[in-house]
């Protein structure tokens, strides 16, 4: 258990926190609404690839309803383990699989989208954006 630990941390700090918190700083959300937002752009394309109508149905309804309660909860803490990513990162190497052989049309972004999700949420608190760095290279442009 303890290496898978240290692969999900090595993960989160190198490959996901960062783009996650250029993304905060850039649109000025907090890391909570940024996750929302993941899981809803997650949702909204496996309803463009849902197989059935039910499918598409049921999973339209929670995005709907993610994005109605979005805006009264934004601010509100995730509950977050690692057990839930490690599930998601082996959906997300069984789909990659599936895709590379040709027994999947398309890319399996979603599974990208509830993961950098779920590392939005791992985060404690957003570092401000420097902007005296920004202005001090747009100037020597």
């Amino acid at each position: 258990m303890s290496l898978i630990r240290e692969a999900d941390l090595w993960a989160g700090k190198t490959l996901f926190v960062p783009i996650i918190v250029r993304i905060c700083q850039g649109t000025g959300q907090n890391q909570y609404a940024v996750a929302r937002w993941l899981w809803l752009s997650a949702g909204l394309w496996i309803v463009y690839h849902a197989e059935g109508w039910l499918d598409r149905i049921l999973i339209a309804t929670v995005c709907l309803l993610l994005v109605l309660t979005t805006g009264l909860r934004a601010k509100l803490h995730h509950i977050n383990f690692i057990g839930y990513r490690v599930a998601w990162w082996a959906n997300l190497l069984v789909g990659l699989l599936s895709w590379v052989i040709g027994k999947r049309e398309y890319f399996p972004i979603s599974e990208l989208f509830i993961l950098f999700g779920e590392y939005a949420v791992s985060i404690i608190n957003i570092p401000p954006l420097n902007k005296a760095v920004g202005r001090s290279k747009a100037f020597k442009a």
